[in-house]
């Protein structure tokens, strides 16, 4: 069987168009339901496989799971008394997977090893491992990369580390890991970020009674400690609704509207860049939810222009920034993308690959150390390689909705954060 897959084409584009709950959420949500003592119950879980490999690893951990009739799944949580488990704890493709519990088990005490697929065993986890030791913990990787062994500190209670922890990285992943490993040590735990990350962990922990302080870049939780269970619905995936909204823009005829998004400063990156490119894009007022808080979000169909995207923007829309420089090429006249090295230590190199969809699309795109140059101009069909990388399958089919004659290799791979998106385009668009 062909692993091409042709994209329809979509002229038109209305209604209330849903998308799958975020996956730094539904991460999220399991673990703190594992770590709390008590019954939890989280609805609108995503489900791609980066959250069932999460589900999965706790699982393997000795965490009872009930799916419930309305799709809905109820955690019986453990208190962080985990289980060694007999074999070791794939994570499948998924980076937040891998990283924060490696921090949970390294907090834990637990012996075990964490593998991956062969496009998360090429990525680097040393920025987790090798700050983890200020704890007294003992994480090895193979070569800064996984797999990873979580050795056991002999059933003691670690220590806070005396001097505030720097992550080295602005990273979430790395930040959340050493937060969880601090839930399990006594003292007050210290992390210091060079630039402001997502603070999704920080939130969870706010609203589940976990003592948390932020001053700045240094954020601070009073160990050890435990969440309450809860009971949440999990907000919808911004990056997720960027594909949507893209799809929106680019068509002739197109005014659809995302339910029920995450309304995070921090993942909203994508639209503000959007907007600055002239999109129409309207967001109702946000609205207290769990943790968080939720807005609808309105795009209709417009011209672009290009702009540059820089600093915390381009840490705003890190996911998306591929999805962006292709919105660049389908743009008039110049947009930068800067400050985004991150891009090469993701599920492709992110920086070469979007190039290469860029060009495999007849346009003009300058790979540079940390981003683009894209000259927007006439673009035609072609096929594009998605590799392991589920943004660069999303935003390939973004590009054949407007553009005849794209295809998409390996487009399975965007079940990992989107399951059905090309049904969406057929159900809620018309050539």
């Amino acid at each position: 069987m062909s692993d091409v897959t042709p994209i329809p084409t979509v002229r038109s584009f209305h209604g209330r168009v849903p998308v799958p709950g975020d996956k730094s959420l539904g991460h999220r949500a399991l673990m703190f339901a594992a770590l709390a003592e008590g019954v939890s119950t989280v609805a609108g879980l995503p489900s791609g496989a980066d959250v069932r490999s999460t589900r999965s690893v706790l699982t393997s951990l000795g965490v009872q799971f009930e799916n419930l009739t309305d799709g809905a799944v109820r955690v019986i949580g453990c208190g962080g008394n985990f289980a060694t488990p007999a074999t070791p704890l794939d994570c499948g493709n998924s980076g937040t997977t891998m990283r924060l519990m490696t921090g949970i088990l390294a907090g834990a005490g637990i012996d075990t090893t964490l593998v991956g697929d062969a496009s998360l065993t090429a990525r680097p986890m040393a920025r987790v491992a090798k700050p983890l030791a200020a704890f007294g913990a003992e994480v090895t990787t193979t070569d800064g990369k996984p797999p990873l062994k979580a050795h056991s500190h002999g059933g003691k209670t670690l220590k806070a580390p005396a001097e505030p922890i720097s992550t080295g990285v602005a990273s979430a992943q790395v930040k959340s890991a050493l937060l969880l490993a601090g839930l399990f040590a006594e003292g007050t735990t210290t992390v210091v970020e060079p630039a402001a990350s997502r603070d999704h962990t920080e939130r969870y922990m706010r609203w589940l009674g976990v003592p948390i302080r932020a001053d700045g870049l240094s954020i601070s939780i009073d160990g050890p400690a435990r969440p309450k269970a809860f009971t949440q619905t999990v907000a919808c995936d911004p990056s997720s609704a960027a594909f949507v909204a893209a799809v929106a823009v680019l068509c002739d005829d197109a005014d659809v509207t995302i339910p029920r998004v995450l309304y995070n400063p921090s993942r909203l990156g994508f639209f503000r860049a959007l907007s600055a490119m002239g999109a129409d894009v309207q967001f109702s007022d946000p609205a207290p939810d769990g943790p968080e808080e939720v807005a609808d979000i309105r795009v209709r169909s417009g011209r672009l222009t290009g702009t540059r995207i820089d600093g915390e923007l381009s840490l705003d829309s890190l996911d998306e920034l591929p999805l962006l420089a292709l919105m660049g090429a389908f743009a008039e006249g110049e947009t930068i993308v800067a400050d985004a090295a991150e891009l090469r230590h993701k599920e492709s190199d992110r920086i070469a690959s979007t190039a290469a969809m860029v060009r495999a699309l007849g346009g003009t795109i300058e790979e540079r150390e940390d981003g683009w140059r894209i000259v927007g101009g006439p673009l035609r069909g072609g096929e594009i390689d998605a590799g392991h990388d589920h943004r660069i399958a999303l935003s390939g089919a973004v590009a054949g909705s407007r553009l005849p004659g794209v295809t998409v290799r390996n487009f399975a791979v965007a079940e990992v954060s989107f399951p059905g998106f090309l049904d969406v385009l057929r159900r809620f668009g018309s050539e």
